[in-house]
């Protein structure tokens, strides 16, 4: 199958994948096409036979026959007839791709939807997941505070303190701002922690 016919399956075909498999064949081709065709002519893309002789020609003009001349020419015409062709049928499938672009999008947006809400329902609950962590994780705290009255010899390691500014989102900024400093202090305070 050439990349002419493929290009025809592929706008029958109608999908994104196909068009651009055959976009792509067609890219290479004109790409050939044009390698050729500079090899013949000086590579002046608007000139035909009149275009000055590329190196094959010019070899040709200085040590050919009239007849492999012929063939040169004859194969110049063909190669700009195939060019107009691939050039054809890549508008062809440029206009495919965007109605097949259309159609696809139109076929999976109500998937991508439900998607959506599914993804938000998993968010909400991991939200609702790292409230209740939280809440947890500040019952502790007061319960530390709590039994620090009794025993205030007894201090949590210095990461701890790290890792909770690092998980609330407390970290000192540039420029000595410090969001929740309060908060920060009361639980350095309730775990025996200097604030650094």
């Amino acid at each position: 199958m050439n990349v002419i016919e493929t290009a025809n399956a592929a706008i029958e075909q109608g999908t994104t994948r196909a068009i651009d498999e055959a976009m792509k064949a067609i890219r290479a081709r004109q790409d050939e096409v044009l390698e050729r065709w500079q090899q013949i002519t000086a590579g002046d893309t608007t000139a035909s036979l009149s275009a000055p002789p590329g190196p094959e020609r010019r070899k040709c003009l200085e040590s050919g026959s009239p007849d492999q001349l012929a063939k040169l020419d004859e194969e110049q015409k063909l190669l700009e007839g195939e060019r107009d062709q691939l050039r054809h049928a890549r508008d062809r499938l440029e206009r495919a791709r965007q109605a097949a672009a259309k159609r696809e999008a139109a076929e999976t947006l109500p998937g991508d939807f439900e998607t959506l809400s599914s993804l938000l329902e998993a968010e909400q609950a991991a939200l609702d997941a790292l409230e209740a962590a939280r809440a947890k994780a500040d019952a502790h705290i007061e319960q530390i505070r709590s039994k620090r009255r009794l025993a205030s010899d007894l201090k949590a390691k210095p990461e701890t303190l790290s890792r909770y500014r690092e998980l609330r989102g407390l970290q000192p900024q540039p420029g000595g701002f410090c969001p929740g400093l309060d908060r920060v202090k009361s639980v350095s305070h309730a775990l025996g922690v200097p604030l650094q």
